[in-house]
C-alpha cells in the first residue's frame, strides 16, 4: 500500500510541476513561450544542424510540426509560414505541401505593399564595374564631351542617367527608388534560400524593362533605365553625339528580406547587375559601346 501511494503521489507531482511543457505548449511552439515566431524556426535550424539536441527543447514534440516523426528544415519551413499567416494549421502529411516558393513569393508582395505605404531610410550605391566602353572612340567622345564641360567624360555622362554613385533618403524623398508593391510570380524567380531570419529570391534575367512592362525586374523596382533616358541624357551635355539604339540586361538580380521574431521583414534590398550596349552617332561615325554598373538598395527602418 505505501508503494501504490508513493507511486500516486510521485505522479501528481510530476504532472503539477511540468503541465505548461507537456501539455500547454502549442505545435510549432518550440521554446513554449506562449507564441510562435522565428525564434522558434531559429531553434529547430540548430536542432537540424547539430548546434542544439532535442531533448534539450522546452517543448521538443512541438518540433515535429509536419507530424513525419523527425525535426527538419522542413519544420522551420512551416513555423515561418506559420508565423506568416500563410498556414495556420499543422500540415495533413497525406497531402502534398503548398509550393516553398510560391509562399515566399507571398510574403514579398503582400508585405512588400503595405511597407510601400509606410515609412522607412534608404540608400542605393551604384557604381562601375566595367567603364564605359567604345572601343577607339572612346577619346574622341571624351573629348567632345570636354568641350562643353571640362570635367566631364564619358562615364560621367552615362553615369549621371545609370544613377552612379551614393545616395540615401526617406520614401519621402525616394523617387523611383521607393519601394513598390512587388508583383512577383513563380515564373520570375531563378533560384532561392531561406533561414529563420533571411530569404532571397535570384530572380531571371530582365532585358529592357520600360514603365508599365512585365519583366521580372518589372516586378520588383523602377530603378531601371530606358532609350529615352538615355537619348535625353546625352542630349542634354552635347548635340555632337546621338544615340540610335541601346540595352539594357539586368542580371544577378537578388530580392532580400530579414525576418524579425514577429514574422515580419525588418529589412528589404534589392541588388543587381545591369550591362548596358550602345549604338551611336558623332559626326559621320557609328560607335558601339558597352558598359556595366553594380547597384544595390537597401531599406531599413520599416514601419508599416
Amino acid at each position: 500500500m505505501k508503494k501504490i501511494i508513493s507511486l500516486v503521489l510521485a505522479t501528481i507531482l510530476v504532472l503539477t510541476t511540468f503541465p505548461m511543457v507537456a501539455f500547454a505548449a502549442e505545435m510549432g511552439d518550440v521554446n513554449a513561450d506562449g507564441k510562435i515566431s522565428a525564434v522558434d524556426a531559429r531553434i529547430v535550424l540548430q536542432v537540424v544542424a547539430g548546434l542544439q539536441k532535442k531533448t534539450d527543447l522546452k517543448n521538443p514534440d512541438g518540433a515535429d510540426v509536419n507530424g513525419d516523426n523527425e525535426i527538419s528544415a522542413v519544420d522551420a519551413r512551416v513555423i515561418l509560414q506559420k508565423v506568416a499567416g500563410l498556414n495556420t494549421e499543422t500540415p495533413d502529411t497525406d497531402k502534398p505541401s503548398d509550393s516553398t516558393l510560391a509562399q515566399y513569393i507571398a510574403v514579398f508582395n503582400a508585405e512588400s505593399a503595405k511597407a510601400a505605404k509606410g515609412t522607412y531610410n534608404w540608400t542605393r550605391s551604384c557604381e562601375f564595374s566595367k567603364d564605359i566602353d567604345v572601343g577607339n572612340s572612346t577619346a574622341t567622345l571624351n573629348k567632345i564631351i570636354q568641350m562643353v564641360d571640362a570635367n566631364a567624360d564619358l562615364n560621367s555622362v552615362v553615369g549621371s542617367f545609370l544613377g552612379v554613385g551614393d545616395s540615401n533618403g526617406t520614401q519621402a524623398n525616394a523617387g523611383k527608388y521607393a519601394i513598390i508593391a512587388m508583383s512577383l510570380t513563380e515564373d520570375d524567380v531563378e533560384s532561392y534560400t531561406a533561414d529563420a531570419e533571411q530569404i532571397t529570391l535570384l530572380l531571371k534575367n530582365s532585358k529592357n524593362p520600360t514603365a508599365g512592362g512585365n519583366t521580372p525586374f518589372n516586378h520588383v523596382s523602377n530603378d531601371f533605365v530606358t532609350e529615352a533616358d538615355v537619348k535625353n541624357a546625352i542630349a542634354g551635355v552635347t548635340t555632337a553625339i546621338s544615340v540610335n539604339s541601346c540595352s539594357f540586361n539586368y542580371n544577378n538580380v537578388k530580392v532580400t528580406a530579414r525576418v524579425g521574431s514577429d514574422g515580419k521583414p525588418v529589412s528589404l534590398k534589392i541588388s543587381y547587375t545591369m550591362y548596358a550596349t550602345m549604338n551611336l552617332k558623332a559626326a559621320s561615325m557609328k560607335i558601339d559601346g558597352n558598359g556595366e554598373v553594380e547597384t544595390v538598395i537597401k531599406y531599413t527602418d520599416l514601419k508599416y
